[in-house]
Formats: C-alpha cells, sequence, structure tokens
C-alpha cells in the first residue's frame, strides 16, 4: 500500500506574498497559464502539512479556488485564497 507521501507528493513551497523579487516573472506566469481544478483534485495531490489549511476548511470556503499550473518550470498546484496564491511544488 501506498505512503501517505506518495500519495501526495505536491509540498508547500511558498505564496504570492514571500516571492523574492526574481520569482514575481515566474508567478505571473503560473497564474496566467494557470487551470482551474475541483478542491477534490487539489487534495488527492498535495499535501496540507506546514500549512494553516485543513481539507474541511478548504472544501467548505466558497472564497478559495484551486488551480494547476507551473511555477519556475516545474509543476505546481497552488490555492487563490483572499487574492494570495499559495503554491505547492513536488518535493517542496
Amino acid at each position: 500500500m501506498p505512503t501517505a507521501a506518495r500519495l501526495k507528493p505536491f509540498k508547500f513551497a511558498t505564496s504570492c506574498v514571500l516571492c523574492s523579487q526574481a520569482d514575481v516573472e515566474a508567478l505571473h506566469e503560473m497564474v496566467d497559464n494557470g487551470r482551474q481544478i475541483t478542491v477534490e483534485t487539489f487534495l488527492k495531490h498535495c499535501d496540507l502539512k506546514d500549512t494553516d489549511f485543513t481539507a474541511k476548511s478548504l472544501r467548505e470556503d466558497w472564497h478559495v479556488r484551486f488551480f494547476k499550473s507551473r511555477f519556475s518550470g516545474k509543476p505546481c498546484y497552488y490555492v487563490d485564497h483572499s487574492a494570495i496564491e499559495h503554491i505547492f511544488t513536488k518535493g517542496a
């Protein structure tokens, strides 16, 4: 049976408010190319450890949207929560 870490390989990497000036272009590209996904797809791939999010809160908050994209050339998922992008990358 696969471990939880193998089931959810995308870990929290950063958020737009924590990005350096050098990451601004990558952030814009990520948002411009993001494809909206369901909360269930996001939760299937992303580990919420080390975040303030819970699966329950994400399912119940209608202000939150979920996306799949690329950040700095790497596949990523991100949560748009109150106009802040929280970015999850593989093995972050």
